[in-house]
């Protein structure tokens, strides 16, 4: 296997026996691309195997890129076509705000995994979340 990929323990419970519940869309890259990582990249629909934890069901992707190759090409990502869409993206997120509030009408803290340039934390803050 590619040394830029390795195989983890459930991230969860740290249990090291799980099954494949999604077979890969793409074949494990001989290096993880930036390309892979931003978010109006055509390869974000594409994955690795997804698999399942036999104790505690959560998925995951396994095998995953190593933590170093991951701070690499996340620092590499550059993705002008996500900055260019930023109006219509505060739009979306202002009305992905006001679902959540019908949810959960007590503003309080929200995290986001994977929040490429921090605009839905910008919006939430603007709207009274703790981000």
């Amino acid at each position: 296997m590619n040394p830029e990929y390795i195989n983890v323990p459930c991230p969860l419970c740290g249990e090291e026996d799980f099954f494949i519940r999604y077979t890969a869309t793409r074949a494990t890259a001989a290096s993880p691309s930036s390309e892979q990582f931003r978010c109006t990249s055509d390869s974000c629909r594409e994955h690795e195997n997804i698999v399942q934890c036999r104790r505690c069901a959560l998925l995951f992707t396994n095998p995953q890129p190593s933590p170093e190759a991951l701070r690499r090409v996340y620092a590499e990502v550059i993705d002008p076509k996500y900055v260019e869409q930023e109006s219509a993206r505060v739009a979306t997120f202002a009305r992905m705000l006001r679902e959540i509030e019908q949810l959960c009408p007590r503003r309080g803290r929200l995290l986001d995994f994977g929040c490429c340039t921090g605009v839905f934390m910008d919006s939430a803050r603007s709207a009274g979340w703790d981000v």
